[in-house]
């Protein structure tokens, strides 16, 4: 499909809905096929899966085309019941506004009191929440959306009162986004509906796959591998003698240690010095093992690792113990690395993010595989 996408820009769509978790996906997805991508608002579940599943190639196949006339019309007229004080929301619903594709139409924006008398990033001040029933008419709003603070909820008694009697949609964006860390979403659980702030990213048969994955991979590959490991060892015993393998605590899933194995790269007793960050040309370094870190084989034997179950083929590298404890107490959300096990590699490190480089970066980018 992206090799047919780069080759036919313009042609596929894909339809999504912009409330799940499939944003994400689309985005990389149409980065990487420059592909179209038709953001349409769904009310269910079931209806949803068309617009997921694709787009269209040609004529003769587009799931989205009866969608397309209410996106590209923008036929959907939202008013927004929001406190001027979720600036960031005004941000997000003018944003949405600009883009024609999302099917929606954002007419304005009702306040909770007389704090807001003009226009925040476009979107025109059109009364109180007590005028509601009256704007709504006015202005021939299809959906109402209610974005306040948690202190101004009483505010949505009064709403829902007025709004009761009309032909309108109402929804409600929670003020508790800002406290999501990881693997936040809206689900329903026995009917209720539940806001999830912090989720294990990992479950089910998702977790017996990866699992699995990594059995398979990391046994096969020590076998396969089993020459270069021998031929890796005897040339570390010719050029400086000493142990082959080094063992070097390192923090895991849910903050368990484990003893991380690597071919030794460094002179014999180089690692009494205390615990230190990897540089580039570490005189500690012996020539063999410049040239072991420089293309990665040190870290074969963490294949081992991965059987054993410490580590998975993917996942964020493992830090020392002293480093996740300084870490942990300076940098926000850098815990939540160890809700999934460590990796031989990770999202970081196929963005370049090796050694000596902004640990909050890679953070960043470990959140990101984890949350995907």
């Amino acid at each position: 499909v992206v090799t047919w996408g780069r080759a036919n820009p313009g042609k596929l769509r894909v339809g999504i809905n912009p409330v799940s978790s499939a944003p994400v996906f689309a985005a990389a997805f149409a980065r990487a096929a420059n592909l179209d991508v038709v953001y349409v608002p769904f009310r269910g579940g079931g209806e949803r899966a068309p617009a997921l599943a694709g787009g269209h190639i040609d004529a003769d196949f587009d799931i989205v085309a009866p969608l397309r006339p209410l996106s590209e019309a923008g036929k959907v007229r939202i008013l927004a019941v929001a406190a001027e004080r979720r600036v960031e929301l005004y941000r997000d619903i003018a944003t949405m506004r600009e883009h024609a594709s999302l099917g929606l139409r954002v007419i304005g924006v009702v306040t909770p009191s007389r704090e807001a008398n003009t226009a925040r990033f476009g979107l025109p001040v059109l009364g109180e929440v007590r005028d509601l029933v009256a704007v709504v008419r006015a202005h021939h709003a299809d959906q109402v959306v209610a974005a306040l603070t948690i202190d101004e909820l009483g505010a949505l008694k009064d709403m829902m009162a007025q709004l009761s009697h009309e032909a309108v949609d109402v929804r409600v964006i929670p003020d508790f986004y800002q406290y999501m860390t990881l693997c936040g979403s809206v689900e329903e659980l026995a009917g209720l509906p539940v806001i999830n702030l912090q989720a294990t990213p990992l479950m089910g048969w998702n977790l017996v796959a990866k699992r699995t994955f990594d059995l398979m991979v990391s046994g096969a590959g020590l076998v396969l591998l089993a020459p270069v490991f021998a031929g890796i060892a005897a040339a570390i015993r010719l050029t400086s003698g000493g142990p082959v393998v080094f063992r070097q605590q390192r923090v895991g899933m849910d903050g368990r240690r484990f003893a991380m194995l690597k071919f030794r790269t460094m002179r014999t007793g180089a690692d009494t010095t205390g615990a230190q960050m990897t540089a580039p040309n570490d005189p500690r370094r012996t020539r063999l093992g410049a040239v072991l870190r420089r293309t990665s084989l040190d870290e074969l034997p963490q294949l081992w690792n991965v059987l054993k179950g410490d580590m998975s083929l993917v996942g964020p590298r493992p830090e020392q113990p002293v480093f996740v404890e300084d870490f942990t107490r300076d940098i926000p959300r850098y815990a939540l690395r160890h809700k999934i096990k460590a990796g031989m590699t990770g999202w970081a490190q196929v963005h370049g993010m090796r050694g000596n480089t902004s640990i909050t970066k890679r953070i960043e980018l470990d959140l990101y595989y984890i949350e995907n």
